[in-house]
């Protein structure tokens, strides 16, 4: 019994000299900590500016009302002036090209909703986007540029009210940290997050690693120091052929797209239709 009890001191003491005192190993990285909260602070500042961009196509003979197909569009938006003036990409708004053997048919477009075709086929076109709170808007095309693949739309009709807009970054961008915002298979304001690559390649556009997918074509690439675009994100890199996104994206300059809106607001000034 004596040995027995010896045994159990021996142990107790074992035990109490291995009890460790653990506490939580979480802990706040400042730096990490404070780029979230940058990140967080820029999201929340410039979504109500982004919104989600459904195009709709109505085909029909021309002079007649009979419908021969639609098609539908996804992409992006975002607001850049106050008075309702929206930047888009021009694929997610210009009517799609028809081949037929080896006859391209490219559309014209007419103002302020037709598509018309050389074979004497139109398309009536339909623009619809959504706001982050829910609000839809019918959006009309304004300016189309379609070398850089870019189209400004107006929103401006629908509400008298002032709209949030997010401005250019002019000056020249380096290996900026970059966001961005964009409706993704119609997922509205998702978020990814990257740096420039370069800015600018062969062929004039910002190269940026962000995740893009179908329906973030004509977000802004926003920079995470200032929160101005940086790009007008237009396609994505696939070896494989795909739309999907593999790290590789590009966007056209910002420097282009305000160029856009510059030449944009002075024909609309002159025409005396924005102040």
């Amino acid at each position: 019994m004596t040995d027995v009890r010896k045994m159990l001191g021996i142990f107790c003491c074992i035990a109490a000299c291995c009890v460790i005192s653990f506490s939580s190993i979480a802990h706040d990285a400042p730096l990490i900590a404070a780029q979230d909260k940058a990140r967080n602070h820029l999201i929340d500042e410039v979504s109500p500016a982004v919104y989600t961009l459904r195009a709709n196509f109505r085909f029909h003979k021309r002079d007649t009302p009979e419908t021969l197909q639609e098609r539908g569009s996804l992409g992006t938006a975002f607001g850049v002036t106050e008075n309702g003036l929206l930047l888009t990409v021009f694929h997610a708004v210009g009517a799609p090209v028809f081949q037929l053997d080896t006859q391209r048919f490219l559309p014209t477009y007419v103002p302020p909703f037709t598509w018309t075709y050389t074979d004497g086929q139109d398309a009536e076109a339909t623009y619809t986007v959504t706001a982050k709170d829910g609000t839809q808007h019918i959006a009309e095309i304004v300016a189309i540029d379609p070398e850089n693949d870019l189209a400004i739309l107006s929103i401006a009709k629908t509400s008298p009210n002032k709209f949030p807009f997010i401005e250019f970054e002019r000056e020249n961008l380096n290996h900026d940290s970059v966001v961005a915002i964009g409706s993704p298979f119609g997922f509205a304001l998702s978020v990814t997050e990257g740096i420039i690559s370069r800015n600018q390649t062969g062929d004039g556009f910002v190269q940026t690693n962000v995740m893009v997918h179908p329906g973030n074509s004509g977000g802004p690439l926003l920079l995470l120091r200032n929160h101005k675009v940086a790009g007008v994100l237009t396609k994505n890199f696939n070896p494989l052929n795909s739309s999907i996104g593999i790290g590789i994206a590009f966007a056209v300059p910002a420097s282009v797209a305000a160029k856009l809106l510059d030449d944009t607001l002075r024909e609309l000034r002159r025409l005396r239709i924005v102040p």
